[in-house]
């Protein structure tokens, strides 16, 4: 009887097999289909070959250790990476010493391995292995998302484009149709897996996909057949990634560079009654009425009006009737123009002073450059990096504020989200610089065009799936490949899933709103000549407490502004200062942030090298000695200070915030030199910028 329980009906063999002859036997003697339920390479037994592949990487690990050439040098090359140990460079670390590198013989550690008949390993694990030895470096494009595990996938290394499907839960969780990723590609019977993490390749549109990945890894020696880039990769999987991020950095550069994002403000005297002038605004269409912002309030402004464009403006036809040209701010004595742009600023101004004629008188006029206080904020890449050929159509944005007309019982989200959809019914009949200025209609009869129109679509549902991930939204652009007879590229759309975090802010036309918010707020308070004395700085840190009590409301606060003091942090501090030091700089940073710029006002944009400039200074004045002891003097240390008043308070706070931490919380007794000169740089390097900004 207990020898019966033993016996499974194998549809590969055709009979009733022994459960030892089917662990031995899978995908070796036997071509074991998806359907069998002992099969655990197929994709409904995922979690069960997951444990597997644990126990395979494990023993993988183990003998890659024993094996490599240098161990030592093997170790010392897994520390520098040991800190992010998920990150993709791990991983290609591994494959690179384990895999791809050969030896004299022309052999890999792992092909050691297989010799010795993959000792130690089960016979699933022996499968895995094998998988591994034919491991390569690929450019999947995503095709279909077929559910919480499955994506049909071709790699663009391969010239036939045969279907590849990769099952990985994590890939599928983020992966959108026409996504191209840099992975590490593990062929299983039945499906592929990915090795660790993989790289999104960035869309550049208008250029090809296959432009771009051929492009950059020929300029940076690794020629242009598939093959040899193949193996180029396997070795500079890196050198791709930095060379990646800087073609991405100089086309953002340039767009910037193109760019028009002037916030202008133009200031007039009324020569006339406030009445009528109010009323001469009355007469043109394109007038209507608008809130004021609660800083305008305080300005003193009693009302506001918005001013659209008309039919002679080229936005009436791109962006429709609800696109603004600018504001106009209303006060008893003097009135504000504000618009987004120069050329739409001065498209403003002969308007308004033809409307308003000699009953207002021009004072003066400023224009923030928002795309220069962006480019500031931009890393720092290499040049030589970044391929000429991929510099050229880079695409020139254009900034532009619409109203959203509200329905009854609408949400402006909602009301977002209907105009969106307007867009997307419309964009088939405008003209796309892409299609040489035909429409998406006109290009699908036009043989000459076809490749263009394809490449478009990916692009558009590219990023249409992008935003259905981060939104929740499910908008189908299917019927737009139907309408144009595109069958060649239709997948069904991916299913829903968990939302994704925005990486809105990535896209340059983002940034620069973000920046248009910073330079709405109100300035803050002016800075007397000279540093606050213990009364004043009691005063502004007691309201910056009490603004923001917690740290999660501060970080949701400055999250909102997208100022940047916190990431700085983190970047200048990655590796040197630990988790609860952390915590209490960037607790402490940000009440410092509000004493000079309060709830509401603009903060002064702190450059991370001033930052670094200002730690060195204090580094130098602090001793290394456990009680972190300056030579002179605690005190004298403090008054060289910029605010001592303020540093003083601050620096108590730092004591009270550490004595609360749990033991096992506290900061080392290493690091706290470095945590004082921390706090007391951010302190002078907000008075700097303070003092700085216009």
């Amino acid at each position: 009887m207990g020898k019966k329980t033993r016996l499974r009906d194998c549809p590969a063999a055709g009979r009733l097999i022994e459960a030892a002859e089917c662990a031995l036997g899978r995908h070796t003697t036997y071509s074991c289909p998806e359907r069998c339920r002992f099969n655990v390479f197929a994709p409904a037994s995922y979690e069960a070959l997951k444990t597997i592949e644990r126990s395979a990487d494990e023993k993988f690990f183990g003998w890659l250790l024993d094996h490599v050439p240098s161990r030592a040098e093997f170790e010392a090359g897994l520390k520098r990476l040991m800190g992010e140990p998920m990150s993709a460079a791990y991983f290609r670390y591994l494959s690179w010493h384990g895999v791809y590198r050969k030896d004299a013989q022309g052999r890999s550690v792992l092909d050691r391995w297989a010799e010795a008949d993959f000792q130690g390993l089960s016979s699933d694990e022996r499968i895995i292995m094998r998988g591994w030895q034919k491991m390569r470096p690929a450019m999947l494009e995503a095709h279909r998302i077929m559910d919480d595990r499955r994506v049909e996938t071709v790699d663009l290394l391969d010239p036939e484009r045969k279907p590849i499907l990769v099952v990985d839960r994590s890939f599928a969780a983020q992966a959108v149709r026409f996504g191209v990723y840099f992975a590490t590609v593990i062929p299983l019977p039945h499906y592929a897996r990915l090795l660790g993490t993989c790289i999104a390749i960035p869309h550049f549109h208008p250029l090809e996909m296959e432009e771009v990945i051929f492009g950059l890894v020929s300029h940076l020696g690794g020629g242009r057949e598939p093959k040899a880039v193949r193996q180029w990769l396997a070795e500079h999987a890196d050198l791709f990634e930095e060379g990646l991020l800087a073609v991405s950095l100089a086309r953002r550069q340039r767009m910037f560079e193109l760019l028009d994002a002037q916030a202008g403000k133009a200031v007039y005297q009324l020569a006339a009654p406030y009445e009528a002038c109010c009323q001469k605004l009355t007469t043109v269409a394109e007038i209507d009425n608008d809130d004021l912002q609660p800083e305008e309030v305080r300005e003193g402004f009693r009302e506001a009006r918005v001013w659209f464009v008309g039919p002679q403006d080229e936005e009436m036809s791109m962006t429709g009737a609800q696109t603004v040209l600018g504001r106009i701010l209303l006060g008893q004595t003097h009135w504000r123009l504000e618009a987004m742009g120069a050329d739409r600023l001065a498209r403003l101004r002969t308007r308004f002073e033809a409307l308003l004629e000699a009953a207002v008188k021009f004072v003066g006029e400023r224009r923030d450059d928002l795309a220069a206080q962006v480019r500031l904020r931009e890393p720092k890449y290499d040049p030589a990096l970044v391929p000429p050929a991929l510099l050229r159509d880079v695409p020139q944005l254009k900034t532009s504020l619409s109203r959203i007309l509200l329905k009854e019982g609408q949400t402006p989200e909602e009301a977002a989200s209907a105009g969106l959809r307007q867009k997307e019914n419309d964009v088939l009949d405008k003209p796309i610089p892409a299609l040489d200025n035909h429409t998406p209609r006109a290009a699908a009869n036009m043989p000459e065009l076809r490749n263009k129109l394809i490449r478009w679509l990916k692009f558009w549902i590219f990023k249409t799936d992008t935003r259905n991930l981060e939104t929740g939204q499910n908008v189908d652009t299917n019927w737009m490949l139907r309408e144009l007879g595109v069958n060649e590229i239709l997948f069904e759309p991916p299913p829903r899933r968990r939302r994704l975090p925005s990486h809105a802010t990535d896209e340059p036309e983002d940034e620069v709103e973000a920046a248009a918010r910073r330079l709405a707020l109100s300035q803050p308070p002016a800075l007397p000549d000279r540093a606050w004395n213990a009364e004043e700085a009691a005063k502004l840190m007691a309201k910056a407490m009490a603004t923001f009590p917690s740290f999660g409301g501060l970080a949701a606060y400055l999250q909102r502004l997208d100022y940047p003091l916190l990431a700085d942090l983190a970047d200048l501090f990655k590796g040197t200062l630990e988790a609860p030091a952390m915590a209490i700089l960037f607790q402490l940073a940000s009440w410092v942030l509000l004493c000079f710029a309060p709830e509401g006002t603009r903060p002064a944009p702190v450059e991370a090298e001033l930052l670094l400039d200002r730690l060195k200074g204090h580094l130098e004045m602090l001793s290394a000695s456990a009680n972190a002891q300056p030579p002179g003097g605690y005190e004298a240390w403090v008054q060289k200070s910029r605010q001592p008043a303020l540093l003083q308070l601050v620096l108590g706070l730092l004591i009270e915030l550490g004595a609360q931490q749990p033991q096992k919380q506290q900061v080392p007794a290493s690091q706290r030199a470095l945590l004082l000169a921390a706090v007391a740089a951010v302190v002078d390097a907000m008075d700097i910028a303070a003092r700085r900004q216009p």
